[in-house]
């Protein structure tokens, strides 16, 4: 593996997350741009090109027409392309700068006029192919009039793109995860591009129907989790199909009636002495396995999974190298370990909490409650849960959304069938938890999460029951436990705090491309 040049610095590195702002993409008409990995061909093998050959002709020496920047944004592109074909072909983590510049067919020191090392390359990759994928969204909202109609065909084009561009889809929702934690701050700046086309969306609609605050982030994490799922299965060539599913359950997040949520009284913040106490259960026995996952999570959340050695994990466990190796294969196994073992306290703690309830509905909302203060007053091992667990690379994948779905696997135990987008509420709600939870992780403001109680209640409700009984069985319940029910407070209410924190302004897609003449005329360069 050849190593790259230079460390690239962290992204995102001491931000908060949770007003994160959209990578700083090139908006541009990207149909030329990545080609799915320049080639159609799904195989992994360039079309006519032998494998390892350059997937584009090298521009001619001496005189072609080009200005020094056009030649400068013309093997950007053609980076672009080989990053996602090489990291299709090999993965991320065996893919090394001189198989992209290879496939690209430009000069090592070209390349590294451009990037600084593979990790800014991939990353740069990863966000134009997001950038495709939102002005494929942009397009399918102009071609029509109306507001359902432009939904509808918004929709529908963003899931035909990514349905027509298995490669780079599969770079953005799986391939990221060879970033190791920085693939969490990638994904975040991911979300938020969309969080932006979901809130202009709401603000336009004609009939003026509320969202609830959490609503914009728990849609795009619902939908990214959908189609992560499918991603590597039959089902991928069928994602279009989702497009009447998707948007059923996005409305159920839409009614009138949801500003009656603002006239609950909201439940307190976390004293600061329960904050961070108590180690979670599975924490607190007296065993060399117990030892080992207390010191990998002290020291990753100290240091950093990745810069962690087996020998220091042990030696913070009191064991030898060899006693840790008898209870987990390596450090990422340990820190897996450790995420599924909470999730399993979490199911524990919804279940306990929802079979005190004497309806359905009610149980839902005490489950919730006990969820989000079981995470709340668990910092370090949430943190872990939701944000650290990235640090694993690919090993992670199964584990992404597994916080979600401790709560969303007590929904299924109890035989409930959703009267709406049946075939992807479910996992739909385990990207949404994951992705509003997990962002209040990352931010540090834990303390504040048990406020959201009753707006993460009505996500999880209306697929059931629709948006409006959702609505009336939360008034119903708070009411019994002793819950005040008034009107809605003017300019004070919790859907519009927390809703200034997703209503980005919509990226301008007629800003300038600098990669836009690139981009003209490449097709004449590339495989057949």
């Amino acid at each position: 593996m050849e190593a790259d040049r230079q460390p690239a610095a962290r992204v995102g590195e001491g931000s908060d997350l949770e007003g994160a702002s959209a990578p700083d993409l090139p908006a541009s008409d990207v149909e030329n741009d990545l080609r799915d990995g320049v080639t159609s061909v799904e195989d992994g093998q360039a079309s006519g090109r032998a494998k390892g050959a350059a997937l584009y002709k090298k521009l001619p020496h001496g005189p072609h027409g080009m200005d020094r920047a056009a030649v400068a944004r013309n093997q950007r592109v053609r980076v672009y392309g080989a990053m996602i074909e090489s990291v299709a072909r090999k993965g991320y983590a065996k893919t090394s700068v001189a198989d992209v510049i290879g496939l690209a067919g430009v000069s090592r020191r070209a390349f590294y006029e451009h990037f600084d090392n593979k990790e800014a390359c991939f990353i740069a990759t990863h966000n134009i192919a997001a950038r495709r994928t939102s002005q494929a969204m942009q397009h399918g909202w102009e071609s029509e009039r109306g507001w359902a109609n432009r939904l509808h065909a918004a929709c529908r084009a963003m899931l035909t793109d990514i349905e027509r561009h298995p490669k780079s889809s599969h770079l953005v929702m799986v391939d990221v995860l060879g970033l190791g934690r920085k693939a969490y701050d990638c994904i975040r700046g991911y979300n938020v591009l969309f969080e932006r086309s979901v809130v202009t969306g709401f603000v336009l609609s004609p009939d003026g129907a509320m969202c609830s605050p959490v609503a914009p982030r728990g849609i795009v994490g619902g939908v990214r989790h959908v189609l992560s799922g499918r991603i590597d299965t039959t089902r991928w060539k069928r994602i279009p199909g989702l497009t009447d599913e998707l948007l059923d359950w996005i409305a159920c997040c839409r009614t009138p009636a949801v500003e009656r949520l603002a006239g609950i009284p909201q439940q307190p913040p976390l004293p600061r002495e329960q904050f961070g106490g108590r180690p979670p259960r599975f924490l607190t026995g007296a065993n060399k396995r117990v030892d080992a996952m207390r010191a990998i999570v002290d020291l990753t959340l100290e240091h950093g999974l990745q810069e962690l050695t087996d020998p220091q994990i042990a030696h913070r466990a009191g064991m030898t190298t060899e006693a840790f190796h008898k209870q987990f294969r390596t450090k990422e196994q340990a820190l897996l370990t450790v995420v599924e073992e909470f999730c399993a306290e979490l199911r524990d703690v919804v279940t306990r909490a929802a079979n005190r309830a004497e309806s359905w509905s009610e149980g839902v909302r005490l489950g919730m409650a006990a969820y989000i203060d079981h995470i709340a007053r668990h910092p370090s091992i949430s943190r872990v849960a939701f944000v650290e667990l990235y640090a694993a690379g690919s090993g992670a994948a199964s584990h992404i959304g597994s916080a979600g779905e401790a709560f969303t696997g007590f929904l299924s135990e109890t035989g409930a069938t959703p009267q709406r987008a049946p075939s992807v509420a479910t996992d739909a709600l385990t990207g949404a938890l994951w992705a509003v939870i997990g962002s209040s992780v990352a931010s540090g403001r834990l303390r504040f999460l048990p406020a959201t109680l009753d707006h993460l209640t009505f996500t999880v409700l209306a697929p059931y029951t629709g948006p409006r009984a959702a609505i009336e069985a939360i008034e119903e319940a708070a009411a019994k436990s002793g819950g005040r029910i008034s009107g809605p407070k003017k300019g004070a209410s919790a859907d519009a705090s927390a809703a200034q924190q997703v209503a980005l302004p919509p990226a301008d897609p007629g800003s300038p491309d600098a990669d836009q003449e690139a981009l003209e005329g490449l097709d004449e360069s590339l495989p057949d």
